[in-house]
């Protein structure tokens, strides 16, 4: 019997069999988090401290502390930053699961290109988390503690700015997918390459606006330097759907 005969007759998978190959993946993924959450753990002080820094600072000399009134806000606050880095460091693992788990159902071809996917969504995040962290969030700690007069005073809770910053870091991050989008819709033959092409001037407005809303202080130079990468997000994803063959 040929191969091809032999794939034509293979028997597809149960929907049993789906779900304990999904279980079995996402078991592998939490087993990858639950690790990476543990080497975190033994470093969290220095995490803690590094997400600080933006903020720190921002801040007077004789200021540079934050605060917590609840007893378990420290702890809290720890645990979730150790659990962002770790879901951070091994997001590349369990990409690769879900992706391998559902790759199946859109093309026998779609398994080449596994690694490279996994790797654009995870360096295209990566990015936006370090374009937050090195550039948005010095400067807007800056614009926001200096902001109004001079007779209010600094009271910044640990809390607070835990949320804060991990709103900022994932919303960026989840910017710079913006390519990855782009192609996927084109892959899926939801859109093409010239449709996004002739949004550049909407793309270049939604881009201002963005800026003019998350730059971290409203000088010119701040809002140009948040605007232009946006912007080159979307020309990035253009190059991107030209590449992709739905």
């Amino acid at each position: 019997m040929s191969t091809r005969a032999f794939i034509a007759r293979e028997p597809r998978m149960s929907v049993t069999g789906h779900l304990g190959e999904l279980r079995n993946r996402l078991i592998k993924s939490l087993i990858a988090v639950v690790l990476a959450f543990g080497v975190a753990w033994m470093f969290v002080d220095k995490i803690v401290f590094v997400l600080e820094l933006p903020l720190l600072k921002a801040l007077p000399a004789e200021a540079r502390h934050l605060y917590f009134t609840g007893l378990t806000d420290k702890f809290l606050v720890y645990f979730r930053a150790a659990l962002m880095t770790a879901l951070v460091a091994t997001s590349p693992y369990w990409l690769a699961q879900i992706w391998l788990f559902v790759e199946p159902a859109l093309s026998r071809r779609s398994g080449v290109t596994v690694f490279r996917f996994v790797f654009a969504i995870s360096a295209t995040f990566i990015s936006g988390v370090a374009f937050s962290y090195f550039f948005c969030l010095p400067y807007g700690c800056k614009f926001l503690v200096a902001f109004g007069g001079g007779s209010e005073l600094p009271l910044i809770t640990l809390a607070g700015y835990f949320e804060f910053i991990l709103r900022g870091l994932v919303a960026m991050g989840l910017v710079f997918e913006l390519p990855i989008l782009m192609q996927v819709l084109c892959a899926l033959g939801m859109a093409d390459a010239k449709q996004f092409a002739r949004r550049r001037p909407i793309a270049f407005f939604a881009s201002s606006v963005a800026a003019a809303v998350i730059a971290p202080s409203p000088d010119l130079f701040s809002m140009l330097a948040t605007m232009l990468p946006l912007y080159l997000l979307y020309e990035l994803g253009i190059i991107a759907a030209r590449l992709t063959r739905g």
